[in-house]
């Protein structure tokens, strides 16, 4: 049955929201941006998002895809390598406050984390003044991958897609501006399902990994949202379904690309190989639309 559903965050320009919206629409959902007046189900586009949503939920019958009192526990990072740990799932080396080498500093949790959440970084004592409570890990070099589970609230598994970067923006830890789907490890995604199942969330929730660490879990909408519906794991119509089929393992093989991102990447010299990769590559912001924007910067930038 079609429901209207209100998805919480940073509007036009979250991509996460933006494929989301598509996703719901196609399937006759009516979809508001940033108001649960009346939403049926909401989903969360961002951590502030989570947090305001989890402190403030809308009164019944509005329910909220996600359970409000996780999403302090899923947001600290170092209660989830402390979770990741036990369950046997590698993490980056936490490091002392004190250490001088190449190291990342992030915040300690979301919720403190403003504009800036990690730099890469020689310097960690001067970056620690740019990130309110941070915390030091070891600097990881390898390749970005992610697994994205949907699970119920009742825990049952309603589908799981593994994505690996291809290229990343901003360097060196950006987001992936070009991703392809692939085979998920049947152990990592038991090992991701009992790690939500002891941090006690359900809902969706994207593992990224970086040479096979764990280095982040987004319990929201995310930027690649995309690929994971395009592979038939169509994570927002699960996640407002009263009654969701599971789906099982997203189909391997299908590109992704945030055009905008991967040309920033790639450079002015590497265009017209990034506007080719765009052909047959899923996006949340269409690719025409994309490439106007861009276009619309540059000019404004060379006009200044």
């Amino acid at each position: 049955m079609p429901t209207r559903v209100a998805i919480v965050g940073e509007g036009d320009v979250n991509r996460g929201a933006l494929a989301a919206r598509a996703a719901l629409e196609a399937r006759g959902h009516s979809v508001v941006l940033n108001d649960t007046t009346g939403a049926d189900v909401v989903l969360a586009a961002s951590d502030a998002a989570l947090l305001r949503l989890a402190a403030d939920p809308p009164p019944p019958p509005t329910r909220l895809a996600f359970p409000p009192d996780a999403v302090a526990r899923v947001l600290d990072k170092p209660t989830l390598a402390e979770h990741a740990a036990r369950i046997g799932i590698p993490t980056p080396r936490t490091l002392p406050d004190d250490y001088t080498g190449r190291a990342v500093v992030k915040a300690r949790s979301h919720s403190t984390a403003e504009r800036q959440e990690a730099i890469v970084t020689d310097d960690p004592q001067a970056a620690r003044k740019q990130i309110r409570n941070a915390f030091l890990q070891e600097a990881i070099d390898g390749p970005l991958t992610a697994l994205t589970v949907v699970t119920a609230p009742d825990g049952t598994r309603l589908g799981h897609v593994f994505q690996r970067a291809v290229h990343v923006w901003p360097q060196p830890a950006g987001v992936s501006c070009r991703a392809v789907t692939e085979p998920a490890d049947p152990a990592l995604t038991d090992n991701v399902h009992r790690l939500l199942a002891e941090l006690g969330w359900w809902g969706v929730a994207q593992a990224q990994f970086l040479d096979g660490r764990l280095i982040d879990l987004n319990p929201r909408l995310y930027g690649s949202l995309a690929l994971a519906i395009a592979a038939g794991v169509d994570v927002p119509n699960l996640l407002v379904a009263d009654a969701p089929t599971p789906v099982g393992e997203g189909r391997p093989g299908v590109r992704y690309q945030w055009l905008e991102g991967d040309l920033r990447y790639g450079g002015l010299r590497n265009a017209p190989k990034t506007l080719a990769y765009a052909r047959g590559a899923v996006a949340a912001v269409p690719h025409a639309r994309a490439a106007l924007d861009v276009a619309k910067r540059a000019i404004r930038k060379v006009a200044r």
